[in-house]
């Protein structure tokens, strides 16, 4: 799957393991975590508010966070490694916890 900056993802029928929606929620003051069913995302949250996104725009939304905190942006594919497995996606290997 290729794909520019601003322009989303084709799905090929290689894709069907992809999400269409993601759950997620503000963390560590600066990131975001995603998971790719609710329940994992609310058990996850604890006081945070869980929000459901179209997978693509959740790459958008996770890429402008890290622009923000001066943090170089991901590929789409990238993204789609960090759903459910996000501590191996914290910029610069910052701990979550500072």
């Amino acid at each position: 799957m290729t794909h520019t900056h601003d322009e989303e993802p084709q799905r090929t029928s290689t894709d069907s393991l992809m999400p269409t929606k993601v759950s997620g929620f503000e963390e560590c003051g600066a990131m975001w975590t995603f998971y790719s069913e609710r329940e994992l995302a609310l058990e996850t949250a604890i006081h945070n508010q869980v929000h459901e996104l179209e997978v693509y725009e959740a790459y958008l939304l996770d890429n402008e966070r890290r622009h923000d905190m001066g943090y170089p942006s991901i590929t789409f594919e990238q993204f789609l490694e960090c759903v459910n497995h996000t501590m191996h996606c914290v910029p610069d290997g910052k701990d979550c916890k500072e």
